[in-house]
């Protein structure tokens, strides 16, 4: 039986902190900079200008992770009930909550974009982020990830089967999580050279953002079989080589935006697959304790 809020998995929590801060910091640089006309001046600046972008994939990495979690550890099953109850979650916890937000923010504070094909986008879950980064700009992560919560059932149903039908299950999901980490890059790059918008079909997009989502997936199931055992030191290492691998996304964003270097281009297309090897690494030592 699945023991919901029972226990708190504590690298995770660190994981969706973490990527929430650099989110945050990197907005509250914009809001700054535009608001106040501030812009830091310092040779280190690049510190302080957070890649929010790869908070971003951090959150599509945990959130399949959780994914997987609920169906492995009884809380949803794979029947039509289950797959139905599923469903229902996250439409209350989820879909619902941020048409209610967006309603309010409309009518009490932004109505600068409102159009027939943004409110038909949000009614459909395919808004993008168009029309700027209002106080509803962001909200394309939630659309995005919607369709790929409609397809975890399916990524379940496969799982399962390398389940039920591999005798080496460990091989089979380290060769599929190399498959995913191939096909990311192939489409982002692939997408890059036939000259698809990077914001719509690779960043916002589903698409784009698939190989991470069903990569955490992966490696909650490879947790479950290999049964990693805790040590702090392995921890506190990946940690820091997430934190290393973060300030060099800020380098890259920062200097490439600026200059217009091919490191921008490098941050947007490669280092999402970099992010996922490492939070994988990291989610593989996830500790819980109860709550």
């Amino acid at each position: 039986m699945y023991l919901e809020n029972k226990k708190t998995n504590i690298t995770i929590n660190i994981l969706k902190c973490y990527a929430a801060l650099i989110v945050f910091i990197c907005h509250t640089y914009i809001v700054c900079k535009n608001a106040f006309h501030f812009e830091f001046t310092t040779s280190w600046q690049f510190v302080l200008k957070t890649p929010a972008w790869a908070g971003v994939w951090v959150f599509m990495i945990v959130a399949g992770f959780l994914a997987a979690d609920g169906f492995f550890h009884g809380r949803y099953e794979l029947t039509k009930k289950g797959i139905l109850a599923y469903y229902k979650n996250r439409l209350i916890k989820i879909i619902i909550p941020t048409w209610i937000m967006i309603s309010l923010v409309y009518i009490l504070a932004d109505s600068q974009f409102v159009s027939g094909k943004i409110v038909l986008d949000y009614l459909t879950c395919m808004y993008r982020g168009e029309g700027g980064a209002s106080g509803v700009g962001a909200t394309w992560y939630v659309f995005s990830i919607v369709w790929l919560y409609l397809l975890t059932p399916l990524f379940i149903f496969v799982i399962q089967r390398i389940n039920n039908n591999s005798d080496n299950k460990e091989k089979v999901y380290i060769f599929l999580f190399c498959i995913i980490l191939i096909l990311g890059i192939v489409y982002r790059v692939g997408g890059r050279k036939i000259g698809l918008t990077w914001y719509r079909w690779i960043y916002a997009s589903p698409l784009g953002n698939i190989d991470l989502f069903f990569g955490g997936m992966i490696v909650k199931q490879f947790k479950e079989i290999r049964k990693i055992k805790w040590k702090k030191g392995r921890a506190v290492g990946l940690f820091f080589v997430l934190i290393i691998l973060m300030l060099a996304c800020s380098f890259m964003y920062f200097y490439g935006e600026t200059t217009k270097h091919s490191l921008l281009s490098l941050y947007r297309y490669i280092m999402p697959t970099a992010v996922l090897i490492v939070v994988g690494g990291i989610t593989q030592l996830a500790r819980k304790r109860a709550s």
